[in-house]
């Protein structure tokens, strides 16, 4: 095969750049106003987290403290990178805008 990998790589980079953002708000995590928070309402067809129970009963979704400290490094770069993965997914991938702010 002649050529490069990039017709494999690029889709293959986008298709898991939505699937981590798929699995963010599964999780119940969002970005709103540039910091990491949870979804205040969800649409009534999505399924999240808190739809699910195990012994101890019903699952909540996941604190954005609890997330964030789970990176040893600045908690900031770690919203920071939170927040870029949301807003290249939603800007770039998900539908297409004129600019990435």
């Amino acid at each position: 095969m002649d050529g490069n990998l990039n017709a494999f790589t690029n889709p293959a980079i986008e298709a898991g750049l939505v699937h981590c953002r798929a699995l963010l708000e599964f999780l119940g995590l969002c970005i709103s106003g540039g910091r990491l928070g949870n979804i205040k309402k969800r649409r009534d067809s999505d399924v999240g987290i808190e739809a699910f129970q195990n012994a101890a009963g019903h699952l909540t979704m996941v604190a954005p403290d609890d997330v964030l400290s789970l990176y040893a490094g600045n908690r900031e770069e770690a919203e920071n990178a939170f927040a870029c993965r949301f807003s290249l997914t939603n800007k770039s991938l998900a539908h297409f805008t004129k600019d990435l702010n």
